[in-house]
């Protein structure tokens, strides 16, 4: 008799750990895929869970503590600042007077931009549809005043072009009898309202600094804003005009009384009327053959 072959049938052996991937992955021939599918969509999935946490996290923040009183208001009202006042007298003040949403946000804010005990008083023009950042960028805006007037004061922009449009802080300050730590600071300010340029330690003037802030440049506005700076001090006391209806200082004063603001205010006519003149003058075409021109 021939010898009958015994056909063995394999038989899979469990152990847990075979087990436990056999439960896990399954036992179908696309369980290959599924391993590869599997942590990919769990890290979608989480992702998108955690920036959907985020936003709403963020839109909930928004509307109770940064959202405007009133988005769609666009009218101002005059609010005060007294000499003296605090920050937290302010916040209390715009949020009674329904243009501060959150007291505690204005204050944070406030002090991470470290202007604390630097905002100017008077009289600013708020509207309810303005953010926490913008009143305290309106609060804070004398600041690139400030720079362009001690720059212009110093005569920065025009040492600059003598040196051939650029120079360095030394050389610069002994020029300008300043020191050199104090210049750097004017001239690191100058950069950050964006009417100086400074490469590595080089500053120099920018386009429109070079056609405007240099005196007998193509648009010279220095003598003009040298009057702004004049009546600088009359806008901090516009919360006194309120108050009385008389003017905070008498016209005379650059109208004759002072000789030295009467100079400076003649000037600043004078430079204003050159600087339109120069931009309007191309325009009406006096160059050609048929150009005319009424003066009434």
């Amino acid at each position: 008799m021939a010898n009958k072959k015994r056909r063995v049938v394999s038989r899979k052996f469990y152990n847990q750990r075979t087990l436990h991937r056999e439960r896990e992955y399954g036992f179908y021939w696309y369980s290959w895929l599924w391993k590869i599918i599997r942590p990919v969509l769990i890290f979608l999935i989480s992702a998108i869970i955690t920036v959907g946490i985020f936003i709403d996290g963020w839109f909930v923040i928004y509307d109770n503590f940064l959202k405007p009183m009133d988005p769609d208001n666009k009218a101002t009202v005059p609010f005060v600042i007294e000499k003296g006042d605090t920050v937290t007298k302010i916040a209390r003040v715009l949020s009674e007077q329904g243009l501060l949403r959150n007291q505690g946000i204005f204050k944070y804010l406030v002090m991470f931009r470290g202007v604390t005990s630097d905002i100017q008083y008077g009289t600013y023009q708020i509207s309810p549809s303005m953010t926490v950042s913008e009143i305290v960028d309106l609060a804070s805006a004398f600041y690139g005043s400030a720079t362009l007037f001690a720059a212009l004061d110093l005569g920065v922009f025009q040492a600059i072009a003598e040196a051939g449009g650029q120079t360095a802080l030394e050389p610069l300050a002994k020029k300008l009898d300043a020191s050199p730590r104090g210049l750097r600071l004017l001239l690191d300010a100058c950069v950050a309202v964006g009417i100086l340029a400074k490469d590595g330690d080089v500053y120099s003037n920018t386009e429109a600094g070079r056609i405007a802030l240099v005196p007998g440049g193509p648009a010279d506005l220095s003598k003009a804003i040298r009057y702004n700076q004049d009546v600088y001090p009359a806008w901090g006391r516009l919360a006194q005009l309120a108050r009385t209806g008389a003017p905070v200082e008498p016209p005379q004063l650059h109208l004759g009384d002072d000789p030295e603001r009467t100079r400076r205010f003649a000037l600043s006519m004078r430079g204003r009327a050159l600087a339109i003149g120069r931009g309007v003058v191309p325009m009406i075409g006096l160059g050609a053959p048929e150009g005319r021109l009424l003066d009434l």
